[in-house]
């Protein structure tokens, strides 16, 4: 049975992936709402330094976006794209290794909170959880995009996972407030760097550390200024240089949403489009209710 238990969590762990991997393959090309970070990780890997060439001078968008998450991917997909140059393979070659790393990078960080699962209630909800990310059609196609969503659902992942992780170890535990803090400064940099609204997950993983005792409230408000000011120098410091203008691209896009209210300037969908799915999709979920 052990020899049985470690194939089968072998391969739940890696179906994730290999789901993704092939809804990528097989729509290998991107939506529009990918084309700023596609494009900023084409233009670092084939103009590099010449930021005069980049994209986004012609073409900036509705609201700044952050080159952070676009120059991490560039950096992972560097070694396959220099081959692929080297080859003279077509451009569309990179990109596909850009969303490869997209993929490995938001499949690792959902094995992350996975393994945090197994720790906190047994290899039976890692296994449900690891399956369930395989069968969800949404998430194995959206894993290898290149939208700020996906950007922070990743970082999303590993803060939960360390956020689990500390919330099952001894109270005032230096592992445990070590967990913690690293939850804090993933979901913050999410935040700070690629969606406003991941502080609505931020928010109840410091009150739950808070009201559990495990961490006091200046201590965590100490944690919050050196996280958030950290955040929001490296976003500031990298996007004024390459913007060519000093602003906080994630700023700009909350600002954009939440303060002008000028969302419906993206597009609007009739009504029954969200309507007509809600009613189907909860009797669908009835018998998984508990």
């Amino acid at each position: 049975m052990g020899v049985l238990a470690a194939v089968l969590d072998l391969a739940l762990t890696f179906l994730p992936l290999a789901v993704s991997l092939d809804m990528l393959f097989s729509a290998p090309y991107s939506k529009v709402e990918e084309s700023f970070n596609t494009q900023a990780a084409h233009d670092l890997l084939f103009w590099f330094g010449d930021a005069a060439e980049y994209d986004h001078h012609a073409f900036p968008g509705v609201v700044p976006r952050t080159f952070l998450g676009s120059i991490g991917l560039a950096a992972m997909a560097a070694p396959a794209s220099l081959v692929t140059q080297v080859l003279g393979w077509p451009r569309l070659s990179s990109q596909l290794a850009v969303r490869v790393c997209m993929a490995v990078a938001v499949w690792a960080a959902l094995v992350q909170l996975a393994r945090a699962l197994r720790r906190r209630e047994g290899s039976a909800a890692s296994r449900v959880f690891l399956l369930a990310l395989a069968s969800a059609p949404h998430l194995p196609f959206y894993a290898s995009r290149t939208l700020p969503n996906t950007f922070a659902m990743a970082a999303c992942a590993v803060a939960t996972a360390l956020w689990v992780d500390s919330s099952h170890l001894a109270d005032w535990d230096d592992a445990s407030l070590t967990s913690l803090w690293w939850a804090c400064a993933w979901f913050v940099a999410s935040t700070m760097w690629f969606r406003c609204d991941t502080l609505v997950m931020l928010a109840p993983a410091l009150l739950s550390a808070l009201l559990a005792g495990r961490v006091g409230f200046l201590r965590l408000s100490g944690w919050g200024l050196v996280l958030g000011a950290g955040a929001l120098l490296v976003t500031v410091v990298v996007d004024s240089a390459l913007w060519g203008r000093w602003l906080w691209p994630e700023g700009s896009v909350f600002l954009f949403n939440a303060v002008q209210n000028r969302s419906s300037e993206w597009g609007t969908s009739p009504w029954h489009c969200w309507a007509l799915p809600a009613p189907v999709v909860g009797v669908a979920a009835l018998p998984w209710a508990r």
